[in-house]
């Protein structure tokens, strides 16, 4: 019979188990990763907002939202931060590729650098050919496409994540990568409700928002942010 001896936490809030570099490796609720050795435990990492945590192809992988942990044995773990919105993550050992869900921002893949503990993203927002959500509160056709805004408004803003889309005439749809207008301004844009089109390039485009003013891009670059500071908008 298995006995855990701690006082660290308790056994209902153990919500993973896996069998790792021959330990049996624990997820536990509000604390991290234990491993048991001799019936005693040791706590491998600590993360009070750990989702999950797996075993594959000799890895194993701990996450939470914004931080995936790779471990090759027991001795120590590699911290991947900066991530948003991580769901799942799987180690596709043929090619040392890591791949992570991650909601609606896609699917992103990273590799380690030869000889560094260091990693680069590979891929990001692998999408399907569709629309990166189902948000859709005004639809206009111009330029030859149909574009897309996804915020929306009640008695409130709805604080949608910045969603601007477009599908054109072969079948293809643009997803604009919201993160851009937050590098680029130092603003978390949300609930993008309406959009006006330069008809003479189909490049340059107004985004008006629901309490962030309007965005003026061209491609993914933004030429102004006009809002209550700098404009008469209010």
């Amino acid at each position: 019979n298995l006995t855990l001896h701690t006082t660290d936490f308790e056994t209902n809030q153990i919500r993973r188990i896996a069998d790792f570099d021959n330990r049996l490796c624990l997820a536990v609720s509000n604390l991290g990763i234990y491993y048991l050795n001799n019936n005693a435990l040791t706590r491998l990492l600590h993360n009070t907002s750990l989702s999950n945590m797996k075993v594959e192809n000799g890895k194993l992988l701990s996450f939470s939202a914004s931080t995936l942990y790779i471990s090759d044995n027991l001795n120590g773990f590699q911290t991947i931060n900066g991530l948003s919105n991580l769901k799942d993550a799987s180690y596709l050992q043929t090619t040392d590729n890591y791949w992570l869900a991650c909601g609606q921002e896609g699917l992103k893949g990273i590799k380690k650098n030869a000889g560094s503990t260091s990693y680069e993203i590979i891929t990001d927002q692998l999408t399907i050919n569709s629309p990166k959500n189902n948000y859709a509160w005004d639809l206009q056709f111009k330029g030859g496409k149909l574009w897309v805004t996804g915020g929306g408004r009640s008695t409130d803003r709805y604080f949608r994540q910045n969603t601007v889309m477009n599908y054109d005439e072969i079948n293809l749809w643009t997803n604009y990568n919201y993160r851009i207008a937050e590098s680029q301004t130092g603003r978390y844009f949300q609930d993008a409700m309406t959009l006006d089109v330069d008809p003479d390039d189909p490049a340059h485009v107004f985004v008006a928002y629901y309490g962030d003013g309007i965005l003026e891009l061209h491609n993914d670059t933004v030429l102004n942010w006009y809002n209550s500071t700098n404009s008469p908008l209010d």
